[in-house]
């Protein structure tokens, strides 16, 4: 999205990070990770509405919902231009590429 259709103003994440605007929308709500789960198309019109008022970071993670969020966003933002897409975040994607670096524990033995 240009900077001039957007109705929120930008901002660089951290130095030499992507601009995107100042609000994001979390989703950890929508799947019941907090609670008991938005109805899905309420949760699809919010997201897309967010996107449409210039929202263009959405927070999210594979275990919202056991990947129920994902999918979600998935479906708010079906015909949305790519150019107008929103960037999705996921802490637990990064969590778990981390862990994938690390050796495995030894195996127990079995005397």
């Amino acid at each position: 999205m240009s900077d001039d259709t957007r109705s929120i103003p930008p901002r660089t994440l951290g130095t030499t990070g992507p601009v995107v605007a100042a609000v994001a929308l979390g989703c950890s709500s929508m799947s019941g990770f907090t609670g008991a789960g938005a109805d899905d198309d309420v949760a699809a019109g919010t997201i897309r509405a967010a996107v449409d008022q210039g929202v263009d970071l959405i927070d999210t993670a594979d275990f919202y919902g056991l990947g129920h969020n994902e999918s979600l966003i998935a479906r708010a933002l079906a015909g949305v231009p790519r150019d107008r897409a929103a960037r999705t975040i996921s802490a637990l994607s990064d969590a778990r590429r981390s862990r994938s670096r690390r050796r495995p524990a030894a195996a127990p033995s079995r005397s």
